[in-house]
C-alpha cells in the first residue's frame, strides 16, 4: 500500500510530469515511466485484495492442522532476500549508463531469477537473454526510445548487439 500510495502520489504530483504530454496516445520517452508506475499500483491493488480474501477465508474455515491451515500469506517474509533485491535494484539502475542497458539487464534477470529461488542454469540464461532481446526490440526498434548504450568498450560492444540482433 505504500508504495503504491507513493506511486500515485509521484505520477500526480512530481514536478515535471506533464500528464498531457503522456496522454497524447504516442508512445515515447514519458510512456515506460507511466506504464511502471501504473504496474505497481495495480500490483499492489492485487495483492492487497489477495490477502483480504486470504484474511476472510482464513477466518471462515475451522483450523484442524497446521499443515491444513497453511496459506501462502502466512509464510514467513526473508528480509535478507529482500535487501539483496533492493541492491540488485541499485545496481542495475548504477550500471546502465556504464554497461549500457543490455548487459546490465541481462545481469540484473539473471540476479532476481536466482534470488527467487530458480536453479536450472539453462532457463536462466534463456530468460535471462530472451527477456532482454524482446526488451530492446520493444524500446529500441519498436518505440525507438534512445537507451543507454554504456562507456566506451561496453558502448562498442551495445551497438554490435544492436547490429547483430537487426536493432541498428
Amino acid at each position: 500500500l505504500v508504495i503504491a500510495g507513493a506511486a500515485v502520489l509521484i505520477f500526480a504530483v512530481a514536478p515535471g510530469v506533464n500528464v498531457n504530454a503522456i496522454s497524447r496516445g504516442v508512445v515515447g520517452p514519458t510512456t515506460w515511466p507511466k506504464a511502471m508506475l501504473l504496474g505497481i499500483i495495480a500490483c499492489a491493488v492485487v495483492l492487497l485484495v489477495r490477502h483480504i480474501l486470504a484474511e476472510r477465508l482464513s477466518s471462515q474455515r475451522p483450523k484442524t492442522t497446521a499443515l491444513a491451515s497453511h496459506d501462502v500469506m502466512s509464510e514467513e517474509y526473508d528480509n535478507r532476500k529482500a535487501a539483496l533485491g533492493i541492491l540488485v535494484m541499485l545496481g542495475y539502475g548504477a550500471g546502465i549508463p556504464i554497461f549500457g542497458f543490455g548487459p546490465t539487464t541481462v545481469l540484473c534477470i539473471l540476479c532476481v531469477l536466482l534470488l527467487g529461488g530458480l536453479r536450472k542454469p539453462v532457463t536462466i540464461g534463456l530468460v535471462s537473454i530472451l527477456g532482454t532481446v524482446a526488451v530492446l526490440y520493444l524500446f529500441v526498434k519498436v518505440t525507438a526510445m534512445p537507451l543507454d548504450r554504456g562507456m566506451g568498450f561496453f558502448n562498442d560492444l551495445n551497438l554490435l548487439i544492436y547490429r547483430v540482433l537487426g536493432i541498428f
